[in-house]
């Protein structure tokens, strides 16, 4: 009985972290931003819910900017999906290591970057790379190295007025890590959003990245040129 009331428990902690944290991600941008510069957030970041039995399942949140760090920012991206890092404001000339881990299951993802740069007109240099460890040998994409403690990373030097750098995972899910050069902070990418849910003594946590808005993948073709030095277009 214990076990079940302790399951059940658990089961509430994790609805009111997870109701909490979608209240929050619905809120616009200049919301969040006011609550993050007060550091506080008030009622938004409070939720109770009790249940029809009486339980009181609660949950509290606390929000930070994402990103924004000197030494590593992390993010998951789904096999074909794509996750788009904001480079506005990165030094010019400074390096991006783009790191990832080997598979959990199944054969090991590749990246196929794209680093957009400039100001009045805008130029894209693209990447493509397999894990050190890849069955997909003949597709003609370069080779990772483990670097950082990762087994597969490749380096992005940003060009003049760097803008973004898209990055997609092929083949399988992607655990990536992008790390600034040793002295330089990757901008701002979005908010992360802590909610700690509670029922008795038994506690619950979330966290959710709510990123800027973006292209997704297939729109790449109708927006990059295959040119690095040709503007882009349609």
């Amino acid at each position: 009985l214990n076990r079940s009331s302790g399951l059940d428990n658990s089961a509430r902690a994790l609805g009111s972290a997870q109701a909490l944290s979608e209240r929050l991600l619905a809120l616009p941008n200049t919301t969040l931003d006011g609550y993050i510069q007060k550091n506080n957030c008030s009622v938004d970041c409070n939720l109770s819910i009790t249940g029809s039995d009486g339980v009181i399942s609660s949950a509290t949140a606390t929000l930070s900017y994402a990103g924004s760090t000197a030494t590593e920012f992390n993010v998951s991206v789904q096999k074909d999906g794509l996750y788009e890092v904001n480079l506005s404001g990165f030094s010019n000339s400074a390096s991006i290591n783009v790191c990832w881990e080997n598979a959990q299951s199944g054969n090991n993802p590749s990246v196929v970057a794209s680093h957009v740069y400039g100001s009045s007109s805008y130029s894209i240099v693209k990447y493509a790379y397999n894990s050190t460890s890849t069955v997909y040998t003949a597709n003609g994409f370069s080779a990772a190295s483990a670097y950082l403690s990762y087994p597969n990373c490749f380096t992005v030097t940003a060009k003049v007025s760097p803008k973004l750098l898209r990055v997609r995972a092929v083949y399988n899910d992607l655990k990536l890590h992008i790390v600034p050069q040793s002295g330089n902070t990757l901008p701002v990418q979005g908010y992360l959003i802590t909610s700690v849910g509670a029922v008795n003594n038994v506690k619950r946590t979330v966290k959710y990245i709510k990123s800027s808005a973006f292209s997704p993948f297939p729109l790449d073709f109708a927006i990059f040129s295959t040119s690095e030095t040709s503007g882009l277009g349609n």
